[in-house]
């Protein structure tokens, strides 16, 4: 189940009657210390993103949001983006932008584990494959696997975690992860 996390406003009735219409009826919403949690089913991000920014312009505030779609586990990123969140600005997040633009990240190791769980890939793969510049040929050699291994192994992360290591921006959250845990 997707979630989206929003701080708490003044008049937060009105962004739920937003999102309720966005959504469905068959969201549910916790509220956590100031933060309101709507959990859903709905597939589509940039639909979500495109709507908070057109009620934006209309309410003349930017909500501070956190998406999380297709998470591996709920509970688990939960727990990593509400402290991740204490550090940002209002604006519009999900699991990469969030660690991305937090400052001072105390929960470095965690974050990297919860990334690398269930895949093929290690700490090392990351930072082999960042210390090549992200050259395929060059990597695979240095790693003593085949190029083509090497670029199913990116494939493959990139469909069970999100983040892309073929992708300068992915792979530097993800280095920085590895580099200080």
């Amino acid at each position: 189940m997707n979630f989206i996390i929003i701080k708490k406003i003044e008049d937060e009735k009105i962004l739920l009657n937003f999102f309720k219409s966005l959504l469905g009826n068959s969201i549910r919403i916790e509220y956590f210390d100031n933060y309101l949690i709507i959990y859903h089913n709905f597939n589509n991000e940039n639909e979500i993103r495109m709507s908070i920014n057109s009620i934006s312009a209309d309410l003349s505030f930017m909500p501070f949001v956190y998406l999380s779609f297709k998470p591996k586990d709920a509970k688990k990123e939960l727990d990593i983006a509400l402290r991740l969140l204490k550090n940002l600005n209002s604006g519009i997040y999900d699991f990469k932008e969030a660690i991305l633009y937090s400052s001072n990240i105390s929960n470095k190791k965690e974050i990297l584990d919860y990334i690398l769980e269930a895949t093929q890939i290690n700490s090392d793969f990351i930072k082999e494959f960042a210390l090549n510049d992200l050259n395929v040929s060059r990597a695979s050699k240095n790693m003593y696997i085949h190029r083509n291994t090497l670029l199913y192994k990116c494939d493959k992360f990139l469909n069970d975690t999100g983040f892309d290591l073929k992708n300068f921006k992915d792979m530097y959250i993800l280095y920085s992860l590895v580099e200080n845990k």
